[in-house]
C-alpha cells in the first residue's frame, strides 16, 4: 500500500545552504515531508562536499524524508529523485532532460542540475534523509568558474526565456512525492524509468574511485543505487560511489 506523505514548505532568503537548514530541522523533530526553499545559498554543496553556485533564479531546495528502508537502500532514493526532477523538467520546460549516474540531470551534455543524498542512521534505522536538488533554472551560467567539472547550463540558456519557478517547484516535488509514497509497492518501476531517461546505459565508461578506475560497458542499475559495469574481460563490477565518464 501506498503510504502518505504532506509537504511543509519553508520558504527563506539566504541560507548557508538548504541541507543544513532542513538537517536542524529534521533533529528538531521536523515531520516527513518538511521542505526548505531558499532563493540563494551562500555554501550550497553537492555530492562530496563539492562547492554548488546557488545565485538568484535557481531552485534550491531539501525535503525531510523519514523512510522504512535499510540505511544500505538509501542511495536507491537518489535514482528516484532523478527520475521524478527529469521527469518535471520534461514535462515542465519541455526540453530533453536525462540522467548522467550517479546524481546529475544533463540537457545537451551540460549539467542542469544535481542531487544529494545525506542520511543519519542509528545501527540499522534511518532516523532521517535529506535530499538536496540544485536545478539551474533562470541562472546565468555564463558568469560560472570556467573550472566545473564539466559545464553548467540552465533552463533559461536551453529554452531562450524564463521559466517559473513556482511552477518547476510545484511540478519537482509533485513528482517526488508520487513516487516516494509508492515505494513499498516496489522499485521496479522507477528502476524501468531512470534507465529509460540515463545516457550512461549501454555506453562504455570509466568509473574514478579513489586508488581505483574501473573501465567498461555499463549494463544496468541496481535499487540500492549501484551501477553494474562490465569490463573488457567479462568481469561484472558493482560501483556504488566515484565520478563516472562517458567514453563512447
Amino acid at each position: 500500500m501506498s503510504k502518505r506523505i504532506t509537504l511543509t514548505i519553508n520558504r527563506l532568503e539566504e541560507v548557508i545552504s538548504t541541507q543544513d537548514s532542513a538537517k536542524q530541522l529534521a533533529e528538531a523533530g521536523a515531520l516527513e515531508g518538511t521542505v526548505v526553499v531558499a532563493r540563494t545559498q551562500v555554501r550550497g554543496r553537492g555530492r562530496l562536499g563539492r562547492r554548488w553556485l546557488s545565485p538568484d533564479g535557481g531552485l534550491w531546495l531539501s525535503i525531510v524524508l523519514r523512510p522504512t528502508c535499510p540505511p544500505a537502500r538509501v542511495a536507491g532514493l537518489t535514482l528516484l529523485t532523478a527520475v521524478s526532477i527529469t521527469e518535471a523538467v520534461r514535462k515542465v520546460a519541455k526540453v530533453e532532460a536525462s540522467i548522467k549516474w550517479p546524481n546529475d540531470i544533463l540537457v545537451n551534455g551540460k549539467k542542469l542540475a544535481g542531487i544529494i543524498t545525506e542520511m543519519t542512521a542509528e545501527m540499522n534505522i534511518v532516523k532521517y534523509v535529506v535530499l538536496g536538488i540544485g536545478l539551474n533554472v533562470n541562472v546565468d551560467t555564463s558568469e560560472f568558474p570556467h573550472d566545473l567539472l564539466m559545464p553548467a547550463t540552465s533552463l533559461r540558456e536551453e529554452t531562450g526565456r524564463p521559466v517559473d519557478l513556482e511552477r518547476i517547484l510545484k511540478a519537482c516535488l509533485n513528482n517526488l512525492v508520487r513516487d516516494y509514497t509508492k515505494l513499498d509497492d516496489g522499485f521496479e518501476d522507477v528502476l524501468k524509468r531512470w534507465t529509460e531517461l540515463s545516457v550512461v546505459i549501454g555506453k562504455e565508461v570509466k568509473v574514478s574511485q579513489p586508488g581505483q578506475t574501473i573501465e567498461g560497458k555499463a549494463v544496468g542499475v541496481r535499487a540500492d543505487g549501484a551501477l553494474e559495469v562490465v569490463d573488457t574481460d567479462g568481469v561484472s563490477h558493482v560501483v556504488h560511489a566515484g565520478d563516472l565518464s562517458i567514453l563512447r
